[in-house]
């Protein structure tokens, strides 16, 4: 099957003329078998479930972790009150528009689900109905941003609720109330890594970086600000064992800036063993 695989540059000239070309395109560069609208091919390698990319086996569980970092850095969970009848729950992922970038979103939407629409100069992944099924990857696989906790947890509630509707109407204005006591509480509990709580984070920090960090080549150096989770990069300090200090860059936002060689190549190695799967890569 291997030799049967083209490098991806040679396929997209011929594509381009196909009007399906991007989902042609995606079924060449991952090799599958059979991969269409309703069914995706995968692969088990001792136990666990794999699809492919390029030429190269990225295990579905993560991907999940990895979703979970993306969302965290540029996902969206929205509530919307249809003509005053019943609540939709939404999922958006905005990330910019490219080829790479858009092989992982259709990645991601073959596995779990989704439609991808473009406008302006971006590329989104949206889920217009929020299943128990997605909601479980976010319940296995925490998010770590007080902002989307907020924006989940009011989804949440919103469901449990005998009433949405009007629950939706009277507590939309407060989901963030919680926001800065999360900052606080996760700054407490993370002050040293929980790491059956974070068992996902390598793969999660990978979909953050994905979404959010920026990789500057000169000087070398890896850089992620955050508004108010000021916790969240100081567990990122404590991961990889940081000597930097977190900045107060402005009010409520935060900077982490990394140089040093050595925490750069933990870096790299963590990205190499955890593999990021958009432009990045």
């Amino acid at each position: 099957t291997q030799n049967l695989i083209k490098p991806l540059k040679e396929w997209v000239n011929p594509l381009k003329e196909n009007n399906n070309f991007v989902d042609n395109l995606l079924s060449f560069s991952l090799g599958l078998f059979n991969f269409n609208k309703n069914k995706s091919s995968s692969y088990l390698k001792n136990g666990e479930t794999f699809v492919k990319k390029d030429q190269q086996l990225v295990n579905i569980s993560y991907l999940r972790s990895y979703l979970v970092g993306v969302v965290d850095g540029k996902g969206q969970f929205q509530v919307n009150n249809y003509q005053y009848s019943h609540l939709q729950y939404r999922l958006v992922i905005q990330l910019a528009n490219n080829l790479s970038n858009n092989l992982v979103l259709i990645l991601i939407q073959k596995i779990i689900g989704g439609k991808i629409i473009t406008k302006n100069k971006d590329k989104y992944l949206v889920f217009n109905n929020l299943n128990e099924e997605i909601l479980e990857i976010f319940t296995k696989y925490p998010l770590l941003t007080s902002r989307k906790i907020c924006q989940l947890d009011f989804i949440k509630k919103c469901i449990k609720n005998s009433n949405p509707l009007a629950y939706y109407i009277s507590a939309r204005n407060y989901k963030y109330n919680d926001q800065l006591k999360i900052t606080r509480i996760n700054g407490e509990k993370w002050s040293s890594i929980n790491k059956e709580r974070l068992s996902h984070f390598r793969a999660w920090f990978n979909g953050y970086t994905e979404s959010k960090g920026c990789l500057m080549y000169t000087p070398y150096k890896y850089q992620i600000k955050e508004k108010y989770d000021q916790y969240l990069l100081n567990l990122i300090k404590s991961h990889f064992n940081v000597t930097n200090k977190v900045k107060n860059i402005s009010l409520n936002e935060y900077s982490l800036e990394i140089y040093n060689k050595k925490t750069l190549e933990k870096i790299q190695e963590n990205l190499k063993l955890n593999p990021l799967l958009g432009i990045k890569a």
